[in-house]
């Protein structure tokens, strides 16, 4: 039985992965990270200085490594170079070549790359449905946030019906976890309703399914949820939703 290749390395085997199973376009920008790794940070903070005017660099002291039987544990400081570009395949392996040969030189490890679509910042603040809040806390985490660690959580109800508005901040209220501030204006408005949260799949769920109730009970409109912490976006984003209709 042949091995599969490792697509970290394979470039042409990734690109042939991108194009045969996952149908993508190669004229299309990609987020490409190159992951280089050490147990001294020192020398991962010092490559990082050495490329930060060329390069957007992620780098990250406090690594922690699941296992297949979902045990985790500390792991190794890393350092990832990310481009943001429609990238050919001579231009990967040139770029994979050069991190290769600088780890080398800098005696750490170079983990190979790896790509995946472009985080979309004009949809950044746009309402999320369950499914598409639990794959940005995903995100979030490949990006660098840990597992537990603290998130808020904003949801948006909206109705034609002030008593109906009311009706839903008074309930989320008095559930003792939830802070609302309602947007009105002559013809309806909006509630925003926040919480605490943390970058928790299970947690989210949850509270998802609770304002979502709340607002099924007094006939409002649930648009979704979002992971802002400042009541002035919290107002700009229910102004770009207005907008929008």
């Amino acid at each position: 039985m042949s091995q599969r290749p490792d697509l970290r390395f394979d470039i042409d085997a990734l690109f042939s992965h991108m194009i045969v199973n996952l149908d993508r376009n190669l004229e299309d920008e990609m987020e490409w990270l190159f992951t280089l790794r050490s147990p001294d940070f020192n020398k991962l903070a010092r490559i990082a200085d050495s490329l930060s005017a060329e390069f957007q660099i992620h780098l990250q002291e406090h690594v922690e490594v699941y296992e297949q039987d979902e045990t985790c544990s500390p792991g190794h400081p890393l350092l990832a170079v990310v481009i943001q570009d429609a990238l050919s395949p001579d231009e990967v392996k040139a770029l994979a070549a050069r991190f290769g040969e600088l780890a080398d030189t800098e005696g750490v490890e170079y983990e190979g790359v790896s790509c995946a679509e472009p985080f979309d910042e004009e949809e950044a603040f746009g309402w999320l449905d369950l499914e598409a809040a639990c794959c940005r806390l995903r995100h979030f985490t490949d990006t660098g946030l840990k597992p537990g660690d603290d998130i808020p959580f904003v949801f948006l109800v909206e109705s034609d019906d002030v008593d109906a508005l009311k009706a839903a901040a008074d309930a989320a209220d008095a559930s003792g976890m939830f802070k609302t501030q309602i947007i009105a204006g002559e013809d309806g408005g909006g509630i925003i309703i926040r919480c605490d949260g943390r970058n928790d799949e299970a947690l989210l769920t949850a509270r998802y399914r609770q304002i979502e109730t709340i607002a099924a009970d007094v006939g409002a409109d649930f648009i979704g949820t979002q992971f802002f912490d400042e009541t002035a976006e919290f107002s700009q984003a229910q102004n770009d939703e207005a907008d929008d209709r």
